[in-house]
This record gives C-alpha cells, structure tokens and sequence, in this order.
C-alpha cells in the first residue's frame, strides 16, 4: 500500500481527537441504525454551518471521511468558507484534522483555503505532536500538495522531537 493508512490511524485514534461538538452529539443521539446515522451526518454535512464552532468543520469532515462518503461541493465550499472565516481558531490538531479529511475523500480544496491552513500551521507548528506532523506530510503527498518551505521545516522539527 501507500503507507496512509498508518498515518490516518495515528490522528484517527479517539485519544487525538477533541470530543466531539454538540452538533455532533445530537446527529448520533437522533440516529437508530449505521444508515441513519450516515444520512444525518451528511445532512448536517449539507446545511449551512453559520452555527458551527470552528472545531465542528474539521469533526464533520473527518466524520464524512471516517464513513467514505462523499459531499457536494456546495458543501465542501461552504465549509471552506468557515474554515477561512475561523483559521485563527484553528488548532494544530483541528488542522491535521482537515488536512487528513480532504485527503482521504480525495478531494482538492480551494487555493485559499489550503493558503491561510498552510499559513496557520506554521504559526502554531512548535505544538505539532510528530503524530500530527506525521499526518499531515501523508495527506500532502496524498493531495499531491507542494507545501510552503517554512511548513516543511517547521514539520520537520516536529518530526526531530
């Protein structure tokens, strides 16, 4: 294989991740069944995320990612729009997160949004865990995405810790 999947398991493992948003909770405590749980999932994927906490974009993602289903690009672009509009919020984890997501639905994400993602890790990269940086090269390679010289570095020394 390509290696990713030890990677993805490394961010996925539910010690990494946040617990989930309240959004996130009451989809699952409204769903009966793996199906129904899918299908409310990808309809909150689709409503408008105006009331999301920043954490809420890369937790749907990665829920949609986890469950290898797809999203419209209405909705892919309505979450890009949130994650440009909160990137300062944005936590190294949150970042892995959405970098990971996109990858593993194999879908591009817009050149701004991967610019102020790409601009904001390296802000907050002294607090990449090597599982995070780890994470974060596989889903380049697997966008085929050339990331900025200082993400590189700033990746690497989260590596040699």
């Amino acid at each position: 294989g390509d290696g990713g999947g030890d990677a993805s398991q490394q961010l996925l493992g539910d010690s990494e991740l946040p617990l989930p948003s309240t959004v996130f909770i009451d989809s699952v405590k409204a769903s009966t069944g793996f199906g129904q749980l899918v299908k409310r999932i990808l309809a909150i994927a689709e409503a408008s995320c105006d009331d999301y906490l920043p954490r809420d974009v890369p937790d749907v993602l990665s829920a949609v990612a986890r469950l290898n289903h797809d999203m419209s690009k209405g909705a892919l672009e309505s979450f890009e729009a949130r994650i440009v509009s909160d990137i300062n919020k944005y936590s190294p984890n949150e970042i892995a997160t959405t970098f990971w997501a996109f990858a593993v639905m194999e879908r591009d994400m817009g050149e701004v949004t991967r610019n102020v993602l790409q601009r904001r890790a390296v802000t907050v990269s002294k607090n990449f865990t090597p599982e995070m940086a780890r994470v974060l090269m596989w889903a380049f390679a697997r966008l085929d995405f050339d990331p900025d010289r200082r993400l590189v570095l700033a990746l690497h020394r989260a590596l040699a810790v």
